[in-house]
């Protein structure tokens, strides 16, 4: 799961919670309403009411709400750690490819360096150098009488 799909998730869920709260909220004003209106409709026929239920029923509706703006609250720490994390390998894994390329990069450089080297003193053999020494060990390896002989002249030469 990518921190963009958690991030979605997280934030869905708490789009849910946060609803749930208006929705709450709204039940609870309209509960509370209703229940005032009730309340001066019964003033006025001069009956006593006992209105313990509609408290209790209105606390227990805003130890809902505090339950749910709570837990918005502890998932929106676990959100923010995760972002943080999230921010903190993205940062490292950038740096790393950086130096990951620079010293390819230097490495590249250091070789062609010396091969420039090598080139200017005669030393560095090309492709073509290379094909044709091949070629003159396979020769050595197939004539080795031939061979020695020009090894020996080779050595004269010297």
């Amino acid at each position: 799961m990518t921190s963009q799909q958690l991030m979605k998730l997280v934030l869905e869920e708490s789009e849910i919670i946060s609803d749930k709260i208006k929705r709450l909220e709204q039940l609870s004003a309209q509960i509370e309403q209703a229940n005032r209106n009730h309340l001066e409709q019964l003033k006025r026929a001069d009956i006593k009411v006992d209105n313990s239920g509609v408290n209790r029923s209105v606390a227990e509706l805003e130890r809902v709400a505090e339950k749910a703006v709570k837990s918005i609250q502890t998932t929106q720490k676990g959100f923010n750690w995760m972002l943080y994390c999230a921010s903190f390998c993205l940062i490292s894994l950038f740096a790393l490819v950086l130096i990951y390329k620079k010293g390819i990069e230097t490495k590249i450089d250091i070789k062609e360096e010396y091969r420039k080297e090598l080139s200017e003193k005669g030393q560095y053999n090309t492709l073509k150098d290379a094909e044709f020494y091949n070629k003159f060990w396979l020769w050595v390896d197939k004539n080795p009488n031939d061979s020695k002989e020009l090894f020996r002249e080779v050595n004269k030469m010297k």
